[in-house]
């Protein structure tokens, strides 16, 4: 059962919330951290050749694999070596090994989504199953903008790297170049919007009403799709102008 479950909140007089935790429950969290605890200490211990109660990076470089690139073994040990002093002590040890554990709880919790969000098994996320991830009111243009953003080779899908990659906030905004509204709409990049690519600049659950009448008031020569010309958000009132001469 999840942990969820057995979490009961309480107001108490001075209006502050109580988190009530069964005693069996709490004492299982605080067996399993204590056990990962003492397997963390034991396996310092044991790289701590020296006795000398820190790591320097040889004897750091011990606790990983020995088949690991000398550049990733630097930047583990700089990570792990919160003051810089070339020394990790069992504090910095136990706070690196908790962090690490935080970041594979993340990056599982992650990539269940993406597994769940990838419907087809193909090992990648078009843009429908994109779509179908991200519910909300947001109009669709919106989803696309963070979709191309995601998509970082450009081959209009979304890998599990790339995935991970949002997730973490590990994305390259300096080569990003924002999309015109316009751009996100057009779906097929045929330079004109059908009235389901121009619905798609509407939060979604917009009535269709409303979305038909503005296209249509848009469409100069009524020919069921709008140009870059006659889509111009923001001139509505000269475009009614224009229209009421002309008749």
């Amino acid at each position: 059962m999840a942990l969820s479950n057995y979490l009961r909140h309480e107001i108490t007089p001075n209006h502050k919330s109580v988190i009530r935790v069964p005693s069996v429950l709490l004492c299982t969290m605080i067996v399993g951290i204590s056990a990962a605890h003492a397997s963390n200490s034991s396996k310092f211990e044991t790289a701590d050749a020296d006795s000398s109660g820190a790591l320097d990076f040889t004897e750091f470089s011990t606790t990983l694999n020995a088949h690991m690139p000398q550049k990733q073994v630097t930047k583990k040990f700089n990570r792990a070596d919160a003051d810089s002093d070339d020394l990790i002590t069992l504090e910095e040890w136990l706070a690196y090994k908790s962090d690490i554990k935080e970041e594979k709880d993340e990056i599982k919790k992650n990539k269940a989504e993406f597994d769940d969000a990838d419907t087809d098994s193909s090992g990648f996320l078009d843009y429908d199953e994109y779509i179908v991830s991200s519910p909300g009111k947001k109009p669709l243009i919106q989803v696309r903008k963070k979709f191309l953003k995601i998509d970082a080779d450009e081959d209009s899908l979304i890998s599990l790297d790339e995935w991970l990659a949002y997730k973490s906030d590990d994305i390259d905004d300096d080569n990003w170049k924002n999309p015109r509204k316009f751009d996100l709409a057009d779906l097929n990049d045929d330079g004109e919007l059908t009235i389901d690519e121009f619905a798609s600049t509407y939060p979604r659950k917009t009535k269709l009403k409303p979305i038909l009448k503005k296209f249509e008031k848009l469409d100069d020569n009524d020919d069921g799709v709008l140009t870059r010309n006659e889509w111009n958000p923001g001139n509505g009132k000269k475009r009614d102008k224009k229209k009421s001469k002309a008749v």
